[in-house]
């Protein structure tokens, strides 16, 4: 029964998942651009130079420490608070490292989102997210050094010179994160022989219950299957309308231009057209994803 129960929440939430997206995502792209992935400049702040100096440090940084400092600056997030932003970049991202449950080493991430115009947001415009890896040295108190550092050139839109600034704060406490996790890293113990024990004879009511579960494991499958077509032709019958609304022209209802989904701006100009081949390209976060909600937020 358990079981059943177990099966029934599984479904019911995949089907939920699938025609419920956070309201946050509508300005958050999904994933980071592939060609600069540490360095996502949405709203258009940094030059060519500096973005590809944060792409290769932080490169770097992860060759050298195995933790991700992601910089993503977006120009909205249509009145939306930044926590909730930066916490989506991180956990879908998945920016930090990678490892099984339990290792220090593990979800070692940072977020530094910014958004220039504060009346975009709901609240603070600029956010240190912490991976819950980091959070033992990078405490909530200790972010703020890397939002003290960058605050006067922020002010007055120096914004180059804000980054580099915020840059070295950064790794300089995600280095003494590494340092103290090497140092205090336990020794693996020896994994203990599992016992052996003789084969389990199966019996008639265990296939019974494995095809009943089968079959209902079918039914909800069908069930999921099903949701889903119909939120994607809900989604198009919408799709169709909006067109429909575009061509009658300026007729178009101011509430419905404010709920409307904005474009997704995978980057600066500048950063987009960067030679794939460069130094400065490519690379992948470490694929953990753990955060809980740490970090310090401020308005700049």
């Amino acid at each position: 029964m358990r079981l059943l129960t177990g099966l029934s929440s599984l479904f019911i939430a995949a089907a939920a998942a699938a025609q419920d997206l956070p309201h946050i995502a509508k300005y958050v792209p999904p994933t980071p651009h592939p060609e600069h992935v540490f360095v996502f400049d949405s709203a258009h702040v940094l030059s060519t130079e500096t973005s590809a100096a944060l792409q290769d440090s932080a490169r770097s940084l992860q060759a050298e420490t195995g933790a991700d400092i992601v910089w993503v600056t977006l120009p909205t997030l249509g009145g939306r608070p930044i926590e909730e932003a930066a916490l989506y970049i991180g956990r879908t991202w998945r920016v930090g490292s990678a490892g099984k449950p339990g290792d220090p080493r593990r979800n070692r991430g940072l977020v530094v989102l910014y958004v220039p115009d504060k009346t975009k947001t709901a609240g603070p415009n600029f956010r240190i997210e912490v991976g819950n890896g980091l959070e033992g040295t990078i405490t909530d108190s200790r972010s703020r050094a890397i939002s003290a550092a960058m605050r006067e050139d922020l002010k007055a839109k120096r914004y180059d010179q804000a980054y580099l600034a915020g840059w070295n704060v950064a790794a300089r406490l995600v280095r003494e994160d590494a340092a103290s996790t090497a140092s205090s890293a336990p020794v693996a113990a020896a994994a203990a022989p599992s016992p052996v024990t003789a084969p389990r004879e199966t019996s008639f009511s265990d296939v019974v219950s494995f095809v009943i579960v089968a079959i209902i494991a079918m039914l909800f499958l069908g069930l999921f299957v099903m949701l889903v077509v119909v939120a994607h032709r809900k989604e198009s019958a919408a799709g169709a309308a909006a067109r429909r609304r575009l061509r009658r022209g300026p007729t178009q209802d101011m509430s419905t231009m404010w709920m409307s989904t904005p474009s997704v701006d995978y980057g600066s100009s500048s950063s987009s057209s960067m030679d794939s081949s460069s130094s400065s390209s490519g690379g992948d976060v470490g694929g953990g994803g753990g955060f809980s909600g740490g970090g310090s937020s401020d308005t700049i």
